[in-house]
């Protein structure tokens, strides 16, 4: 089991709007939020926080044995084909959730709806959905789609999840007040020829691939393995809303391999290491974009030398010498690219003089940094610089593989008001490089 947790913050009235596709014609999208409109049902709203947990029930293969470990107390959100099997087993869902378009996943609701479980229907779901239901409990929920914004303007909630109810439900979780959750048949992998825990014609056909975590294989689908790629950028967004916001796992299968084995706070050498990895690629490196505009930058600026800290394959170097830079120098932490006027230097302290070159630049390399790193390596370049400095950083963070390749990146605001503190009216913006701003210090 694994706990994710933080502290409280105040929710705005919009959650988690990450754009969503869907699996079915925009003809047929259109019918069914033309149809949820008419009926003029009930819609979800945010509640306020409180102490219950809930249990997110996903219908994976691991729920044949974890749902006995679902607390008796505990309140519990079923999803999609889970919500017959618990109620075969005798447990009845607080909540039943489904957001699919198609008319085929009535099944989920065969001969097993009942007066005691809310069911949270997206306005998308096809109208024989809620035919089914009849006189049942049911609200509605509204999906980050162009489509449904378009049927329902104007509205304070719209839900995101990349598509698919596993991550969806955390939303859900949040805007009915619970700030503790449990996730059980999340597996979003194959045990055997099993994709869920039972049977799903209507997933029969999808496309299979394998994929490793480690030396760990699993069978999954394109959907599924989105599911987990997609959980920490949602995850982030969510505790921005809730740093509060807990989460437990409990079962098995490549979701919860992958969020075990990526959630391990960072640290310095973990950092270093992407980076030797990455640079074996030859086509990593700087883009032409961002090299356009350093070579505008860099050639404002004068002086004999120069210094560009982690200087990866050198480009910067090349771009100072063009403008007339005669002692031009570099810091790197990879080994391999630690070669002529290259040292091997690691932020925040590096082996130079104060006040040793007359212009210093660090591009897209404080959002590498750990966060208690970042303004040490500030001071550390205002040290060594005696005329300007450059510095670009990233605002976004970047996921990849389930780990976030930019652990300090930070809105531009708030960039902005640290290099203020630090350096205060001597900084100003000047550009952008690509996606991310860039800085110029005037000492």
């Amino acid at each position: 089991m694994l706990a994710i947790t933080g502290a409280e913050a105040t929710p705005p009235l919009s959650i988690l709007q990450l754009e969503m596709s869907v699996n079915t014609t925009d003809k047929q999208l259109r019918t069914n939020l033309s149809h949820a409109k008419s009926l003029a049902l009930p819609e979800l709203s945010i509640q306020s926080p409180h102490d219950r947990v809930l249990a997110l029930v996903g219908s994976g293969p691991s729920l044949k044995e974890s749902w006995e470990f679902i607390p008796p107390d505990c309140d519990v959100m079923a999803l999609n084909g889970a919500y017959r099997f618990l109620e075969e087993k005798g447990r009845v869902s607080k909540y039943f959730a489904m957001l699919d378009a198609r008319e085929c996943n009535i099944n989920f609701l065969e001969g097993y709806t009942n007066q005691t479980t809310k069911y949270l229907l997206a306005s998308q779901c096809h109208p024989s959905v809620f035919s089914r239901l009849g006189i049942c409990d049911v609200e509605v929920f509204h999906l980050s789609t162009p489509t449904s914004r378009f049927t329902f303007p104007d509205h304070d909630l719209y839900m995101g999840g990349g598509g698919t109810i596993g991550l969806t439900a955390l939303g859900l979780a949040y805007v009915l007040g619970y700030r503790r959750v449990i996730l059980y048949g999340y597996d979003s992998s194959f045990d055997g020829d099993a994709s869920h825990v039972t049977p799903q014609a209507q997933n029969a056909g999808q496309n299979e691939l394998d994929v490793w975590i480690e030396d760990r294989k699993y069978r999954t689908t394109p959907a599924m393995a989105q599911q987990v790629m997609d959980f920490f950028q949602f995850y982030d967004g969510l505790k921005q809303l809730a740093p509060g916001f807990v989460i437990d796992l409990v079962g098995k299968g490549l979701f919860y391999d992958y969020i075990v084995t990526n959630n391990h706070p960072t640290t310095r050498d973990k950092e270093l290491a992407k980076y030797v990895e990455a640079y074996k690629h030859d086509d990593y490196g700087m883009t032409q974009e961002r090299r356009d505009g350093l070579d505008e930058l860099i050639g404002e600026l004068s002086g004999e030398s120069y210094l560009d800290v982690s200087t990866g394959r050198g480009e910067v170097l090349e771009l100072a010498k063009k403008h007339g830079f005669s002692d031009v120098r570099g810091t790197e932490t990879v080994d391999a690219l630690c070669k002529g006027r290259v040292t091997k230097a690691i932020l925040p302290d590096l082996p130079f003089l104060s006040h040793s070159f007359d212009c210093v630049s660090l591009i897209e390399v404080i959002e590498h940094l750990l966060p208690e790193d970042v303004t040490p390596a500030l001071f550390e370049l205002t040290r060594i610089a005696k005329k300007n400095i450059l510095i670009s950083a990233a605002t976004t963070a970047h996921w990849y593989g389930g780990v976030n390749l930019h652990p300090s990146a930070s809105p531009e605001e708030e960039w902005q008001a640290l290099f203020t503190e630090v350096w205060g009216d001597k900084v100003r913006r000047v550009r952008d490089l690509g996606q991310s701003p860039c800085w110029r210090v005037d000492l």
